[in-house]
């Protein structure tokens, strides 16, 4: 038998009281446990992270592609691209409006698109980078110029680092959205350095002055004149758009600023269902 002393019993009765106190302050107004709020806040919290850490992907995922889609795309790519950017759009409307994983299923859409688009691109900027190489090789090997072989060399390692890159992403796990795409950025930034060394190869080769590059820093414009006044005539618009193209400008106009500025969202479906959630 046991036999509970004065002690005892003032302990049980302590801990009995510290159990019933403990127990109410974990109760909301509404009698729910206050563990269950802060579960759904820690669960709202992760959402808007995953959202906002989407956006800020997508802005640098539509930005390294715009350039080559606005500049050379089909017109198939440049739908698609004017539908990615539309998802990027609604996506931040819901972010703004706290639906973060209404958010976060348009990013997802978007990044999708994206994926399709830089496959294709980062092919076709590397075919053209190799065909513009293969033309001016020749001359560049013939000339002895240590200089316009090495810009040479730059050019092919770039445009086959590039494929590399591809190939790499390609091998990604499919869900892996913003691995495979960053990695796909990496691509897309050795390709456009591929045609950045063809056409500096192509101007060691046509210059009468052979240690200009070297000797002085030139600017964007400073190479357009040069290419101007020194390029062949067959390759000189040519070797402009590359140019233009490998320093992310627009032979034309920008079509992700083009779609921002007229995005036609009162046709698009999502942007619809998304109104249909704010009524």
């Amino acid at each position: 038998m046991i036999l509970f002393t004065e002690d005892h019993r003032k302990t049980a009765g302590f801990c009995i009281r510290f159990v019933l106190i403990a127990f109410l302050l974990l109760l909301d107004g509404q009698g729910q446990l206050v563990y269950a709020t802060k579960s759904s806040a820690s669960i709202k919290a992760g959402e808007q992270k995953k959202a906002e850490k989407g956006l800020k992907d997508n802005k640098k995922f539509l930005y390294y592609i715009n350039a080559s889609v606005s500049n050379t795309g089909s017109a198939e790519d440049k739908e698609l691209y004017t539908l990615a950017v539309k998802h990027d759009i609604v996506a931040r409307f819901y972010y703004l409006r706290f639906s973060f994983s209404e958010s976060f299923a348009q990013i997802r859409t978007a990044q999708e698109i994206l994926i399709r688009l830089y496959r294709s691109n980062i092919n076709a900027e590397v075919d053209r980078a190799t065909l513009y190489l293969n033309r001016i090789a020749p001359e560049a090997v013939y000339s002895r110029d240590p200089r316009a072989r090495l810009y040479l060399r730059l050019a092919y390692r770039n445009a086959k680092h590039a494929g590399i890159y591809k190939n790499m992403a390609d091998h990604y796990k499919l869900t892996l959205y913003s691995m495979r795409l960053y990695k796909y950025v990496e691509a897309m930034k050795k390709a456009k350095e591929a045609k950045r060394y063809a056409v500096s190869a192509m101007l060691q080769i046509e210059m009468e002055d052979k240690h200009l590059m070297e000797r002085e820093y030139h600017s964007y414009d400073d190479i357009v004149k040069l290419i101007e006044k020194n390029s062949r005539d067959d390759i000189k618009e040519e070797s402009q758009a590359f140019h233009a193209d490998s320093y992310y400008r627009f032979t034309g106009e920008s079509l992700y600023q083009k779609v921002w500025d007229d995005p036609s969202l009162e046709t698009f479906d999502p942007f619809k269902e998304y109104l249909d959630l704010t009524d």
